[in-house]
Parts: C-alpha cells; sequence; structure tokens
C-alpha cells in the first residue's frame, strides 16, 4: 500500500493516538493486586479524617490513625480497598461502614473459594455454607477484599484433612500480614 503525505501523517497520527489510549488504559484504574503504599496512605487518611470529624473526642492523630491503618492493609486487594475506602470517607457519621463491604466485587479466586468451601464445610460438618460467602454488606464480606493470591492459597486449604484445614488458612493469613 502506498501512503500519500496525507495518508502517512494520519496513520501516524491513529498509531500514537492508539499508543496514548493503551498506554493509559495500563496505568489507570486500580487492579486486583496488593494495596501499594501510595495508595493505602491516600485512602487511609481520608477513612482518618472522617473517623476523625464523626468522633471530635478522638484523642488519636490523623498520622498515627493512616500509619496504622496503612500497616492494616497488607494482601488487601487495592481496586477493592479504594471502592470501600472511597465508600467509608463518603458515609454518614451514623451509617455502618459494615454497608461499604457491598462495594467489594469477588473475582474468579474468590467464586473458587466459595464454592470449595460450600462443598468442604458440609463433608466436613464444621460449620455452614453461609459461612463462605466471599462478599456482601457484613463481616463476610471482607473476604471479598484479599487479593487474588491469597484467595487460591486459601482455597487451597479445603484439600487438607478436615481437622487441618483451620490451621492452614491461619497459615496462609500469617504469611500474608493478614489478621481478620
Amino acid at each position: 500500500m502506498k501512503w500519500g503525505m496525507g495518508g502517512r501523517a494520519m496513520y501516524q497520527t491513529v498509531m500514537v493516538s492508539l499508543m496514548v489510549v493503551i498506554g493509559l488504559a495500563a496505568c489507570g484504574g486500580h487492579g486486583t493486586g496488593p494495596v501499594s503504599t501510595d495508595v493505602a496512605q491516600d485512602y487511609c487518611r481520608d477513612i482518618c479524617e472522617h473517623d476523625a470529624t464523626c468522633d471530635p473526642t478522638t484523642t488519636e492523630t490523623l498520622e498515627v490513625c493512616t500509619a496504622d491503618c496503612v500497616a492494616d492493609v497488607s494482601g488487601l486487594r487495592e481496586d477493592a480497598f479504594v471502592d470501600v475506602a472511597s465508600c467509608i470517607a463518603a458515609q454518614a457519621c451514623t451509617a455502618s461502614n459494615d454497608l461499604c463491604l457491598a462495594e467489594c466485587t469477588p473475582t474468579n479466586a474468590h467464586e473458587r473459594w466459595e464454592a470449595r468451601c460450600r462443598t468442604r464445610v458440609v463433608e466436613c460438618g464444621t460449620d455452614t455454607p453461609a459461612e463462605c460467602i466471599t462478599s456482601g454488606p457484613s463481616d463476610a464480606g471482607i473476604l471479598c477484599l484479599l487479593t487474588p493470591s491469597v484467595m487460591d492459597d486459601l482455597t487451597a486449604c479445603w484439600d487438607q484433612d478436615c481437622l487441618a484445614i483451620d490451621d492452614c488458612m491461619g497459615a496462609v493469613l500469617d504469611a500474608a500480614g493478614i489478621d481478620l
């Protein structure tokens, strides 16, 4: 194909535009990997400012609250943390923060964990399948915040002997620095 001056310039313009769009898509948004320190810092600060506004009697400084929050987000998904933290920071002071857990969308790893959990809790007779829920506006929704790699490691625990499952899950969470 022969390009004239106008055709080549148009082709180059289209290619440059396409590269910019691809570059922005790759850089934009928050992924399902662990929360970065910079993102944790920003959103933890928002949560702490909200908490200080809602409880003016608190004696904890914004800096201490933010540092504690950043230390607690190890093993959490960045995309889910951003959604939940944004929700918490925007809530009325009287609203329950648990409702913000519904902002988290489970990944395929969470769905695999839930399916395997439902099978194994029945086989082991230890819990009810309701304990396997990985999302929603309740304490169960906290699992949705975990990274897919942590969820995959937790799913592998279901392959253990029934008596070893809890210890396996505890070891996975400890290794990931997660304190539920």
